[in-house]
């Protein structure tokens, strides 16, 4: 009997645990349908970002800006070092100057002696007392060659004033003499017409006493000869006149002529001289640049990086990139590299996340950006040689607040995630099932 009724009561436990374990059975099964369902509806429904993960760095917008010297030569100094702040403008290679300074010199001198004897031809040509030298001259006329010549261009000067004012001074003295010749013979007839009228007063006189024979007729005769004498001395005084006369305006003509080959000879001169100060002029500015460009200054203010000299008499090729120059205050922009097959899915002005994983990953938040450049045609990485197009990127300026107390230097490396549109998560687990399906039905 009383096996019977412990039977009975394992019979009963039995029961009850077959319905427990089915009733939690039930629970979990609704459980896991309940979680899958969610699931279902949250992976078809909540919105997963699509895009392109690449690789890129920081980088100044406008590039380094190369350190050359055009034409090639020997460093001479080496003013600045690998990481040294420099202002545009500043000295950072001094080239050897030796023959630049030469070539420089000698154009100099020869500039200097050419406007030295225009200045001359100028006075010459003005007929000036003195020749007014250019202030430039002034300035160097402590230099004994320079000294020298504008001394020898004075000397010449008034050697040729001299010989000039003796020749003009010679028919000046001529033309005085014809002068007083003409005044003289003018003198002269003047008191010879005087006597001309008093000798016919006295013949009209005497005609009409010879009429009346109270004087002797060779009396009348005698005075009409002395009448007869002095008008062919008149005449001859005004043919004398006549012919000094034209002495002096043939001397004033000889004068102007004198004068007019001697400015002619002056300006034919300094046509040349000035097309000769013209050529050493523009010479001497090619000179002078290329004795400043022995000076390689920086182009932009920035950081020196990249340095490619280190010694002292070094002889570089031209052309040759003895450093670079980071841009101190150009903007900073992330470059990546997209790969090729991917090109048709980026574009200017899509969104783009940024990862700076050079600082704190904890801290840093995905700081985003906008791209603004993807380059034309496809590029091959130096190293490695793999093609890929270059994609440019900028911070935007709710980014930049986000990261107020980060300085993002060049070279820095980003993770870049640009943003091409949206889709669910059971879009992105069913999309190789359904591109599968698509090839397989494509198949023949």
């Amino acid at each position: 009997m009383q096996n019977e009724h412990t039977d009975h009561q394992n019979k009963d436990v039995l029961t009850s645990m077959n319905k427990d374990i089915k009733k939690y059975t039930r629970l979990g099964w609704s459980i896991v349908i309940a979680g899958f369902g969610g699931f279902l509806i949250w992976a078809s429904l909540a919105p997963l970002d699509q895009g392109v993960p690449l690789n890129g760095k920081v980088s100044v917008a406008t590039k380094r800006k190369a350190v050359q010297y055009q034409d090639g030569g020997t460093v001479e100094a080496i003013l600045v070092k690998e990481g040294d702040l420099v202002m545009a403008g500043e000295v950072v290679v001094r080239m050897n100057s030796i023959q630049a300074k030469a070539n420089a010199e000698t154009n100099r001198v020869q500039y200097y002696i050419a406007k030295a004897t225009e200045a001359r031809l100028i006075a010459e040509r003005d007929d000036l007392q003195t020749i007014e030298f250019p202030q430039m001259l002034m300035e160097v006329s402590d230099y004994p060659r320079i000294s020298s010549y504008l001394g020898s261009q004075t000397e010449i000067f008034t050697s040729r004033r001299k010989t000039l004012q003796s020749q003009l001074s010679v028919i000046d003295e001529n033309i005085r003499g014809l002068i007083s010749k003409v005044e003289g013979l003018q003198a002269s007839r003047e008191n010879k017409l005087e006597q001309l009228k008093f000798l016919n007063e006295q013949l009209k006189g005497i005609r009409e006493l010879e009429k009346e024979g109270y004087v002797a007729r060779n009396r009348l005769l005698e005075l009409e000869q002395t009448l007869a004498q002095i008008n062919a001395t008149i005449s001859e005084d005004i043919g004398n006149i006549a012919l000094a006369r034209s002495q002096i305006a043939e001397l004033k003509l000889s004068q102007l002529k004198i004068r007019q080959e001697y400015i002619a000879e002056v300006r034919a001169q300094l046509s040349d001289v000035q097309k000769q100060v013209d050529a050493l002029g523009n010479q001497l500015t090619g000179l002078d640049y290329d004795l400043e460009k022995v000076l390689v200054r920086a182009p932009v203010s920035g950081t020196v990086v990249g340095m490619n000299v280190f010694t002292e008499g070094a002889v570089v090729a031209p052309g040759f990139t003895m450093m670079e120059i980071v841009p101190r205050d150009d903007s900073l922009v992330v470059e990546g590299q997209l790969a090729v097959h991917l090109i048709d899915k980026v574009s200017p002005g899509l969104p783009v996340e940024l990862m700076f994983t050079a600082f704190n990953r904890n801290l840093t938040p995905h700081i985003p950006g906008e791209v603004t450049q993807v380059s034309a045609d496809r590029l091959l990485d130096e190293v490695t040689g793999s093609p890929y197009y270059q994609l440019i990127a900028k911070v935007s300026p709710e980014g930049i607040d986000m990261m107020p107390d980060l300085r993002l230097q060049p070279g820095m490396p980003v993770e870049m995630f640009v943003k091409t549109g949206e889709r669910t998560m059971l879009n992105y687990l069913l999309k190789p099932i359904t591109d599968r399906l698509k090839l397989s039905m494509s198949e023949e």
